[in-house]
């Protein structure tokens, strides 16, 4: 399978966009971010103090390199392989994107776009090629699918439609997930509990979402609004002080816990079970009072388990299909 590592990408005008994201993360640090007992807050954190440095500077050139070029700090460690700490540990290439080709198939198994391979049945039929799995999952989702790279040195496997890295995958399904949970509403509203880099706000702008609020803490969200003003435009994102009009709000922890707005689903990815419990805590208590139903996929080698702190009625619970160990929970009845 083809392997690919994005080059250096050409210099946009983007220091308004730097600036915006430097004003939310100075203004966000001023808000309580809960209980520390959590490595998101301590350990993490450390590995970034770099930018969090950059960022309280005086040097908006400097902050500017470093958001140009996020494998020069890890800024993105935790929630996406392009890290300094973890670039080094880069996998074999062929057996990386071999591993990609198969996510891909199994997430067009996952969504119905070809039929589910059993093992008891022989494989008598040629692997399908790349291109025929991105038209299988374009005729589910009724977009043209496609991997956005603006960034150096992302590294996956190598399509028509970008560098497709393990993350990306993941959050196409979960936003088609969210798709499927909205379809019957005109103008729905999503609400995303800790939202990487920001990967399944933009399929969800795609599978046309346009109402969307990520709360995360201050480091986390400068990722967010940095992938996203790129790859979507700046007029689509508000940020953390913003009063003008963005479909896709990034906001710190406080900002959502003292507000009141309601949300048609609520969603949570590979973060729940790793806060402290009374964060986890306030989190679903909140959903459960503003939101109409709540998809969590979360593993659950934790303190807790997801279903230890959210209310409500799970209306399912099964294996996650595109990682061994996460479990995919629908909390619905909340309201």
């Amino acid at each position: 399978m083809p392997f690919a590592t994005t080059e250096a990408r050409p210099n946009i005008e983007d220091l308004s966009l730097v600036r915006r994201i430097i004003a939310a993360y100075r203004l966000a640090l001023t808000s309580s971010l809960g209980s520390l007992d959590s490595f998101w807050l301590t350990n993490f954190f450390e590995l970034k103090r770099d930018v969090h440095e950059a960022l309280l500077g005086d040097d908006d050139r400097a902050v500017q390199a470093l958001l140009r070029d996020p494998s020069q700090s890890d800024l993105l460690y935790g929630f996406d392989n392009l890290a300094k700490t973890l670039l080094p540990l880069r996998p074999q290439p062929v057996r990386h994107s071999a591993e990609m080709y198969d996510l891909l198939v199994k997430l067009s198994e996952a969504v119905g776009g070809r039929a589910a391979r059993c093992p008891e049945y022989p494989l008598n039929v040629p692997l399908p090629e790349i291109d025929s799995v991105l038209a299988e999952l374009d005729q589910v989702f009724e977009i043209r699918l496609d991997f956005p790279n603006p960034f150096r040195g992302e590294y996956g496997l190598n399509t028509s439609r970008g560098v497709v890295s393990y993350r990306a995958v993941h959050a196409v399904y979960q936003a088609w997930r969210l798709h499927q949970l909205v379809d019957a509403v005109s103008e729905p509203r999503v609400l995303e509990i800790g939202g990487g880099l920001g990967r399944t706000a933009y399929y969800a702008w795609h599978f046309g979402i346009r109402d969307y609020t990520l709360v995360d803490i201050p480091i986390t969200a400068v990722a967010q609004a940095n992938f996203l003003g790129r790859v979507l435009s700046e007029k689509a994102i508000q940020l953390y002080g913003e009063t003008e009009a963005g479909g896709i709000r990034i906001l710190p922890p406080a900002m959502f816990h003292g507000q009141e707005d309601r949300f048609d689903v609520a969603l949570n990815v590979d973060s729940l079970t790793e806060m402290a419990p009374e964060t986890a805590r306030a989190y679903c208590n909140a959903i459960n009072n503003r939101a109409g139903v709540f998809l969590s996929i979360n593993h659950e080698e934790g303190r807790f388990k997801a279903r230890d702190v959210f209310g409500g009625r799970c209306v399912y619970r099964s294996p996650y299909w595109l990682r061994r160990g996460y479990v995919e929970e629908l909390v619905s009845n909340i309201v």
